[in-house]
């Protein structure tokens, strides 16, 4: 019976952090895209700014499913306790990390049409 906790368990709480972070990176680039450097949003932030904002967005949040998925799939691989209460507990929290990247998604606005009203048809 194995005592302590399994390579794998780090490896994969490890690699599930690592992608919140590069998340994180990634949400950080969206918001450099339509924030200028005084920090107020541009008065530019139309349809190409906000819509390259939510892509990034979205990939963001893509990459934390994968993040919280990998230790939650090491969970049936590894054989000891501790190593599985070990990365239930990082898949809890990385979920809780996870989720102002998300509720940024859903405030973030998708209104191309509205920024195309200026245009003739």
């Amino acid at each position: 019976m194995t005592t302590g906790i399994e390579i794998m368990a780090w490896l994969a709480a490890a690699y599930g952090t690592a992608l919140i972070g590069v998340a994180y990176a990634i949400s950080q680039f969206a918001r450099r895209a339509h924030v200028s450097r005084t920090g107020a949003v541009t008065v530019a932030d139309t349809w190409p700014a906000s819509e390259a904002a939510r892509f990034h967005c979205i990939i963001a949040c893509s990459i934390t499913v994968l993040a919280a998925l990998w230790p939650l799939g090491a969970v049936f691989v590894v054989h000891g306790w501790s190593s599985r209460v070990l990365l239930i507990v990082v898949t809890l929290g990385l979920m809780v990390a996870a989720f102002p990247l998300w509720a940024r998604l859903r405030h973030t606005p998708a209104d191309p049409h509205g920024a195309l009203k200026g245009e003739s048809s």
